[in-house]
């Protein structure tokens, strides 16, 4: 939500409030998500393409790089205090052969030339779907 590209597609409309991320790794593969409501789904499908390309030829901005890292190290550590999220967190670590409490030395590891990588080499056309669902007509029924 702190990002240019955030800000920039919730002025125009073209995303909400709730429209959220996620990254989910699991054995032999991983993925990103984005999701939310969109009155123009590729239009913000376009704007995500474009963004990864201009990171992969420009960079990522160091601050800003420092600031989401460490906000996602903060909601790493605030996890602790719950037994439930530690839990999922731990078993969801176990079966991607790792250990939850390692994510501290991970974070150490990454920087901002890793992630711009990253973003640049997967969100490609090729690597990228795009699942819309629409209302269902009701046909006068509520």
């Amino acid at each position: 939500p702190s990002s240019p590209l955030y800000t920039k597609l919730y002025e125009q409309g073209l995303i909400n409030r709730g429209y959220d991320y996620g990254a989910f790794r699991f054995p032999d593969g991983a993925c990103l998500l984005a999701l939310g409501e969109s009155r123009d789904p590729r239009a913000v499908q376009k704007a995500l393409l474009e963004e990864a390309a201009r990171i992969g030829r420009e960079g990522l901005d160091e601050a800003l790089f420092a600031r989401v890292k460490n906000a996602g190290l903060g909601a790493r550590l605030r996890q602790l205090d719950s037994l439930e999220s530690l839990c999922r967190s731990q078993a969801g670590a176990h079966f991607a052969g790792g250990l939850y409490p390692s994510f501290a030395a991970l974070f150490e590891t990454f920087t901002a030339e890793k992630a711009a990588r990253l973003l640049s080499d997967t969100l490609t056309p090729a690597r990228m779907a795009l699942s819309v669902v629409n209302p269902k007509e009701t046909n006068g029924i509520s």
